[in-house]
């Protein structure tokens, strides 16, 4: 009985595979992404671009895992309540809208931000 449980959990665990980590996108499609979605127009990517409408993102993957980051840019409404985006609509009162992004233009935008310097 123990034996087909620890079977079936392997099973689940093997089939979920191994989560993505920060720069396993494509970079480049990820600057193409942030381009034409319009993030350029509110967030700076290098730590010492002057202040704009949304906080600079130098260093969010460092600060932030990929799960969090995956949320805010797919469902930025759904993290209203986390104590991070409370503290960061204080600093920038406007909203950061949704975004039709699939998880691989996630991990392509998050590559790209990795790679900004």
């Amino acid at each position: 009985m123990i034996k087909r449980f620890e079977l079936i959990l392997l099973f689940i665990v093997l089939s979920l595979g191994t989560p993505k980590a920060f720069g396993a996108g494509n970079a480049a499609h990820g600057k193409k992404l942030f381009s034409e979605h319009g993030c350029i127009g509110c967030h700076a990517v290098k730590a010492s671009a002057p202040p704009m409408a949304g906080p600079n993102l130098a260093g969010i993957t460092k600060k932030h895992k990929r799960k969090w980051l995956l949320e805010w840019l797919r469902h930025p409404n759904s993290m209203k309540k986390d104590p991070e985006i409370i503290k960061l609509k204080h600093k920038f009162p406007v909203s950061m809208p949704p975004q039709t992004l699939s998880a691989q233009d996630v991990d392509d935008i998050l590559a790209y931000l990795k790679s900004a310097k």
